[in-house]
């Protein structure tokens, strides 16, 4: 499944009705930016849905695939990758899941590295792909990962 090539794309991203979500989709469409340089559509629920998207959080389409039954298996912070039908789905059972969610598949992906708090490293990349049978749970080795 090909996301992105040669400087374009024809997915979207959109998100759940969460703030969080919504930051997870802007994230998420920076590092697109950054690393292929390329402007990706980002809308949440009340947006229209393209042929091909990316869902960041617990969207209605996320609702009604198959992912629901692999969001059973993430446990606190963790979270699910999943493709189906040309899309692909970012899901935690938790705001930070989400988001962690969002972290994890730049890191695995598209080669992001989170040096410090304040220092990342942004490959320069003109394609992204993965597997259209991508079925990924991430679950903490701890139940907090952080204090606040």
């Amino acid at each position: 499944m090909i996301i992105c090539s040669d400087y374009s794309t024809d997915y979207s991203i959109i998100t759940g009705s969460e703030p969080s979500d919504y930051f997870g989709g802007k994230e998420l469409r920076k590092l697109f930016l950054d690393i292929f340089s390329v402007s990706v559509t980002l809308t949440d629920v009340s947006g229209v849905i393209t042929d091909k998207f990316i869902s960041v959080g617990k969207t209605q389409a996320f609702l009604k695939s198959n992912g629901n039954r692999l969001i059973d298996k993430v446990k606190d912070d963790g979270y699910a990758l999943y493709a189906e039908n040309g899309n692909l789905f970012i899901c935690g059972k938790t705001a930070r899941g989400t988001l962690n969610g969002v972290y994890g598949f730049a890191k695995k992906y598209m080669g992001v590295r989170f040096l410090t708090e304040t220092e990342t490293y942004y490959p320069k990349r003109k394609k992204l792909s993965v597997t259209d049978k991508l079925r990924l749970v991430d679950n903490p080795s701890f139940a907090i990962r952080t204090f606040f």
